[in-house]
């Protein structure tokens, strides 16, 4: 080949290689590749929060379909007690009878004439009016039973004699015998009558002892009005 025809080769060479896009420096290629793999993150990012996102909103809503409903629960009931005495009866201003709970119209009354025990009547006896009325005196270790009634100008009260027979006799303060106590019975919403805590009975033959198998005096207070 001439040299002319040469020359002319390499013209045509260099008139094509102008038209052809020439290869990228590597720091653009660098730079290329790195943003792409920053877009990529930032997509990857942006998926993972939306993913984080709704599953926080389906737990939220799980929680508060499933969490129980927190108002006010229901209020403790009440305990069982039994209906105090009326008015004035425990500070001894007002009178009362004792009626018991078994036997219809069974009182607890005093004994009439010579008859100084403490009986459970249901027919009314002598002087009934006299007799079955009471009213109580405080003491330290219970109530003194006192009848409303005076005998020879002195108060009766109930008293446990040494045979734990209930009799009337005169008031002493501060006879254990005489401080009798009153302790609510709940099935019967009533009271019962007793020394120490112990209930007092009702003997065979009607009369309050202090110790037997008898009826428990278990009774409602009864006043007047």
């Amino acid at each position: 080949m001439s040299r002319p025809e040469w020359h002319d080769d390499l013209a045509a060479i260099a008139e094509h290689g102008s038209r052809t896009v020439l290869p990228q420096p590597v720091a653009a290629i660098l730079r290329q590749g790195h943003r792409r793999r920053r877009n990529q993150r930032i997509a990857g990012a942006l998926g993972l929060v939306l993913v984080a996102g709704a599953g926080t909103a389906v737990a939220l809503s799980a929680v508060r379909e499933q969490a129980p409903e927190t108002g006010p629960g229901p209020a403790p009931a009440a305990a069982p007690t039994v209906s105090p005495p009326p008015d004035g009866v425990l500070d001894g201003t007002r009178a009362f009878s004792i009626r018991l709970v078994k036997g219809t119209g069974t009182e607890v009354v005093a004994g009439y004439d010579d008859d100084d025990r403490v009986i459970a009547e249901t027919e009314r006896g002598k002087d009934y009016e006299l007799r079955n009325k009471w009213h109580l005196e405080p003491s330290p270790g219970g109530y003194l039973v006192v009848q409303t009634t005076k005998r020879n100008g002195n108060d009766m009260c109930m008293t446990v004699d040494e045979y734990s027979s209930v009799r009337m006799r005169v008031c002493k303060s501060g006879a254990d015998v005489q401080e009798l106590t009153l302790t609510p019975d709940l099935a019967a919403q009533a009271y019962t009558l007793g020394l120490e805590g112990t209930p007092l009975h009702i003997d065979t033959d009607d009369g309050i002892v202090a110790q037997g198998s008898g009826e428990v005096v278990t009774f409602r207070f009864e006043v007047a009005g």
